[in-house]
């Protein structure tokens, strides 16, 4: 299960299941929520709210030695006051192993909507895009880059983990869309784009605390917790 805080009072829920169907085959379960908050119109005072509601199944299978291939679909539905719309998309990931390096290529977000708000031509956030995790030989430490290509927009990830003591790790990573959120203060936007993370785990308990700054807009917080159960 995850929580996340974004600024402006939206915030997101999710809740995954995920379990072994056979030697190969894995399936997994996520329900999440986002919530946007409420809003007033100035106008009338009319005051509503928007959510959206996303069910998603993904499944993996190992293809080989070195590869292993993953697939999601998405039934999303989403409201905005008295409006609803629905969508499905699909989502493909392929993953190459070969000696300290995990290549990823994906697509995300392709598919239809089925009704929207209105007559307006829309169309789902697509984007495709590719992952580098490489585990440090002489450190227990990985260090990944992702790059992932949107319709207006591309946008670029780093990201470095060290493991710690047992089982426990703290990481550090930076976005490219800090690009966009420099507020024109050094000080100030030194540490934009920037974020941090601690991992740990107890027994059969997996914990996971972010965050994130993004300058002028504010700070992400998220916090997740796992149970294994074999």
């Amino acid at each position: 299960s995850t929580f996340i805080s974004f600024p402006h009072n939206i915030n997101i829920g999710s809740f995954i299941y995920s379990h072994k169907i056979f030697h190969k085959y894995n399936s997994q379960y996520n329900v999440t929520v986002i919530d946007y908050g409420r809003f007033v119109d100035s106008e009338s005072n009319y005051t509503f709210s928007a959510q959206d509601l996303i069910f998603t199944h993904n499944s993996s299978i190992k293809r080989g030695d070195f590869t292993h291939q993953s697939q999601s679909i998405k039934y999303i539905h989403s409201s905005i006051g008295e409006y609803d719309a629905n969508a499905i998309a699909l989502e493909f990931n392929l993953y190459f192993h070969f000696n300290n390096f995990v290549i990823t290529p994906f697509l995300k977000n392709y598919g239809i909507i089925v009704n929207s708000y209105t007559n307006y031509a829309d169309s789902l956030p697509e984007s495709y895009g590719a992952s580098l995790v490489y585990k440090l030989q002489y450190l227990d430490a990985l260090l990944s880059m992702q790059y992932q290509a949107f319709e207006a927009y591309d946008e670029y990830n780093f990201y470095g983990e060290l493991f710690i003591f047992n089982q426990s790790s703290i990481s550090i990573g930076y976005t490219s869309i800090a690009n966009t959120l420099y507020y024109g203060d050094f000080n100030y936007d030194l540490f934009t784009g920037i974020n941090l993370g601690l991992n740990t785990q107890y027994k059969d308990y997996v914990l996971n605390i972010g965050v994130k700054n993004l300058g002028a807009i504010g700070t992400i917080h998220s916090i997740s917790f796992n149970k294994l159960f074999n």
